[in-house]
């Protein structure tokens, strides 16, 4: 007679499986073992947040400054996409994200615009968190800057 070994995760379903498997084998039964847990995924670095808990921007990462000195804006808040994307899910999508265009004025005055609109829709304050990226990180940062000049607390240029 043979003799069937059955090695199962440590779910629940696993051992479901397993059970059903007894049941329409016609070998004996020794019993079940539970395969040990696989080890832990590693876990990913959390990114430090933007805002502290008192709502004031924390210092940028090392890595987020722009190395081109016409890409760095004048209140020198950046973030990193996930970073962003965190305090957006934090906040519960009451941020401004915008992808600004090239470097001219009419595209800066269009970015403004475009801001400005989103804030308005939103009724968001000037104090709520703006985060402008662009392929062209020097015209994103004459939008930083601009939106600063113009009461904007916290506007996050977006580097990576």
């Amino acid at each position: 007679m043979r003799t069937v070994h059955i090695v199962t995760g440590s779910t629940v379903a696993a051992a479901m499986l397993a059970a059903v498997a007894l049941l329409c084998s016609p070998y004996r039964f020794i019993g079940i073992a539970a395969a040990p847990d696989a080890p832990p995924a590693p876990r990913v670095a959390s990114l430090p947040p933007l805002l502290g808990i008192d709502g004031t921007p924390q210092p940028a990462l090392p890595d987020a400054v722009p190395t081109d000195p016409l890409a760095r804006t004048q209140v020198a808040l950046y973030a990193t996409r996930d970073q962003a994307l965190a305090l957006g899910a934090e906040l519960d999508g009451a941020v401004i994200w915008l992808d600004a265009g090239c470097c001219d004025e009419n595209a800066v005055s269009s970015a403004i615009e475009a801001v400005e609109g989103f804030r308005a829709d939103r009724h968001l304050g000037l104090d709520a968190p703006v985060f402008i990226s662009g392929s062209n990180l020097q015209g994103a940062a004459l939008v930083v800057n601009r939106l600063s000049d113009e009461g904007y607390e916290q506007v996050f240029l977006v580097t990576r």
